[in-house]
């Protein structure tokens, strides 16, 4: 299997190829925006003139956005430093169409100092620091995202307005994998493929009602945290058009199902391709690598929760029988 192929990097386009995308598809505005530490996407919205200013320089921002949590609640000694800027320096690798919003483009960028340094609260540059890791013990690693979702027939703008308190899921029963249930979802679902093309394997109802599955194909790490970004901002915004709301809160009810998150993960070798999880002479036909990798996942586990579950709401999803691991 070829690098590029195990990777899903595409080429990287020069400026003036930016330029001559841009007026191919006729793009007003480009989405300038990074990974803050709470997941949330932060940056800007671009005029195209602007754009290309800031492709090359890169793009200031106050700092406390890093420092905020996820409903933007400041945290402690923020203003005691004046609040810097923080830069986006942005990543032409991730430069692409956002066809979910009219007229737009997006691209990624990863956070630096004003002198360039690049800052410890950034995702992604963290991200890049572990893959590199791997690399230098001559281990390629794949990753592929299994995410869940419930779409609820209720109006972002009513539920943003206050109207959260009576939220009902769409039907009273559930059908899981069914075709039949998954064509009544298919003027949104659809259009969310449509948007990730080659990203996306299938997708299907899963055990909750109004609740989706979409399996996202693997690819390299940095590659799959970045689709897996730009797609829980698109399911958002696709089913806010057809004036639904999506929720990927691991329990957004008490008496319905939660949403979880599949991650799946393997490593090849960097010259080879070959995988290195599977050993067909091994028990269980998994290769000493395979084992020590699933033991050094079982010693973090405890301080990764962290990660797994990081907000309040996180912890409503570990109940006895269901699906949630709670051992």
């Amino acid at each position: 299997m070829a690098t590029a192929d195990r990777r899903r990097r595409k080429k990287r386009m020069d400026h003036q190829e930016i330029r001559d995308f841009i007026a191919e598809h006729d793009i007003r505005t480009v989405i300038v925006a990074g990974t803050d530490p709470g997941g949330v996407l932060r940056g800007k919205r671009l005029t195209v003139p602007y754009f290309h200013t800031a492709l090359d320089h890169g793009l200031n921002m106050a700092s406390f956005i890093l420092r905020t949590t996820t409903v933007d609640d400041v945290l402690p000694g923020v203003f005691d430093t004046g609040v810097p800027d923080v830069k986006g320096v942005i990543d032409r690798d991730t430069f692409r169409l956002a066809p979910w919003e009219k007229g737009a483009a997006i691209v990624l960028m990863d956070w630096a100092s004003a002198d360039g340094r690049p800052s410890p609260l950034c995702p992604r540059t963290e991200l890049k620091r572990q893959i590199a890791n791997a690399r230098a013990k001559g281990f390629e690693e794949l990753f592929a995202l299994e995410v869940e979702f419930f779409l609820l027939p209720k109006p972002i703008a009513e539920i943003r307005a206050g109207g959260w308190n009576d939220l009902e899921p769409p039907s009273r029963d559930i059908h899981c994998y069914s075709i039949l249930e998954g064509h009544y979802w298919e003027p949104v679902v659809a259009e969310i493929r449509d948007c990730f093309e080659t990203e996306i394997e299938g997708c299907a109802p899963e055990w909750g009602q109004g609740q989706i599955e979409i399996n996202l194909h693997r690819a390299d790490a940095l590659a799959m945290a970045d689709t897996a970004v730009l797609f829980k901002t698109a399911v958002k915004q696709i089913a806010a058009a057809h004036g639904l709301s999506a929720t990927f809160m691991a329990k957004w009810h008490d008496d319905y199902s939660g949403n979880s998150g599949h991650i799946h993960q393997s490593l090849l070798d960097a010259n080879s391709g070959e995988p290195l999880f599977f050993d067909a002479a091994a028990p269980d036909k998994m290769s000493p690598l395979f084992r020590h990798y699933v033991a050094g996942l079982l010693d973090v586990f405890r301080p990764a929760t962290l990660f797994f579950a990081p907000f309040v709401n996180s912890y409503k999803r570990f109940q006895l029988d269901s699906f949630a691991g709670v051992t």
